[in-house]
């Protein structure tokens, strides 16, 4: 049930790698895109899973609630997911039970997880929901590291603004803003839900049973 989960806690070892996030450019695109230094992607939709409130069950530990935020090139409702296409991921910590904080979250590594900072985290530019990992409990063996930076929220009734300014573990500037709604999910709700269709929420979260 907690495999998805399971990388993230072993990445937590590669702080000494981390290098630090560059300041926002003023003049960045303000479509909703994913940015890789100076190759740009149109991103389409996007999705807030709510794994609620540190139960002790976990090998981590955190303040507030856990989300997952996926921002994603295609419908996040599709049945089937097509390949080669864009996906960033970020794992963050908000004391708001239903929705993000507004704010920036800062990266950390660091057990405890404070409100409004975000941990191990990921983006691909050729997703495909159909590539097995070589390591079935991991599904972000296909995505490449985010390792430092700062992601910013803004909400105005249901429309979130996300801009985020990361390096990857190769040292590249990520960079990713999405204006619009996110489909949430509550994760007890879709582990006992067995009418939820096969959304993208369930290919993140196909090994978390």
């Amino acid at each position: 049930m907690r495999k998805l989960f399971k990388v993230f806690i072993g990445i937590l070892v590669l702080s000494s790698l981390f290098i630090g996030c560059n300041d926002d450019d003023d003049d960045q695109d303000k479509n909703n895109v994913l940015k890789v230094e100076d190759v740009t992607y149109d991103l389409k939709d996007g999705l807030l899973l709510n794994s609620g409130e540190d139960d002790g069950s976990w090998e981590m530990e955190w303040d507030g609630y856990w989300y997952m935020l996926a921002l994603v090139s295609f419908d996040v409702d599709t049945e089937n997911v097509p390949g080669g296409q864009q996906v960033i991921l970020f794992n963050l910590f908000s004391s708001n039970a239903t929705a993000l904080d507004s704010g920036d979250y800062t990266f950390d590594l660091t057990s405890p997880f404070a409100v409004k900072t975000f941990t191990t985290s990921g983006y691909s530019v050729n997703f495909d929901p159909d590539i097995e990992p070589e390591d079935p409990d991991d599904i972000m063996e296909n995505l490449v590291l985010i390792v430092s930076g700062t992601v910013s929220v803004g909400k105005n009734g249901t429309t979130y603004e996300i801009d985020a300014n990361c390096k990857d573990i190769n040292g590249k500037t990520v960079k990713a803003y999405y204006k619009g709604t996110l489909d949430y999910f509550d994760f007890e709700d879709w582990l006992t839900d067995s009418k939820m269709p096969p959304t993208f929420s369930k290919i993140l979260m196909k090994s978390k049973k």
